[in-house]
């Protein structure tokens, strides 16, 4: 073989070798990018009905979010997490997203609270309600003279947090105006709590 050939056909076998070596991680870089993009198919712990899940519709969570989460399950510190609310019954179920389908880790972190006069959220005292019990029920923010640290109930698990943390929750969230409760974030929160 002559010496004008060896350093071209040595350039052309090198470029061929790294073409070899690098397209598979091309193709599964592509692969995985597809996956993520699509659905999956998860029965609800709830309503035990099949839910489809797109992969683009589950929403991450907030830092506050997050550590409700893992007040409940530890373990899920420095986890990359998100939310999707089941279509059927509305129950919030949290996944992991940093796997491939997302894994299921639990379903509805808002804990219903045993009665007490503290917001569940943000553990202050609450202000005792004047107004008597059920007489703004569905229609709490008419009740007059409400203060932020009135307590309103859930209506789905019941907890009982002051108006201060409803609204933070609700923030441009609901077109209908309904409020959110900020254990469960579910709707509606539309009782005065009185004690």
């Amino acid at each position: 073989m002559s010496p004008e050939l060896i350093l071209p056909l040595t350039l052309v076998f090198a470029a061929l070798l790294i073409i070899g070596l690098l397209t598979p991680r091309v193709l599964k870089d592509t692969s995985q990018r597809v996956k993520k993009g699509k659905s999956f198919e998860k029965s609800c712990p709830t309503c035990q009905k099949i839910m489809t899940v797109p992969r683009n519709k589950i929403r991450p969570l907030r830092n506050v979010e997050t550590a409700l989460v893992v007040q409940i399950e530890p373990n899920l510190e420095q986890r990359l997490m998100g939310e999707f609310r089941c279509p059927h019954c509305e129950s919030a179920h949290i996944f992991l997203l940093d796997t491939t389908p997302p894994h299921l880790v639990i379903s509805d972190p808002g804990e219903p609270q045993t009665n007490t006069n503290q917001c569940t959220n943000c553990h202050k005292p609450l202000l005792k309600a004047t107004w008597p019990r059920n007489e703004y029920e569905g229609r709490v923010l008419e009740a007059p003279d409400l203060q932020p640290k009135h307590g309103l109930i859930c209506a789905r698990c019941d907890a009982v947090c002051c108006v201060e943390c409803v609204k933070d929750a609700t923030r441009n969230r609901t077109k209908d105006g309904s409020l959110l409760c900020p254990r469960c974030h579910r709707a509606p929160v539309d009782k005065i709590y009185t004690f």
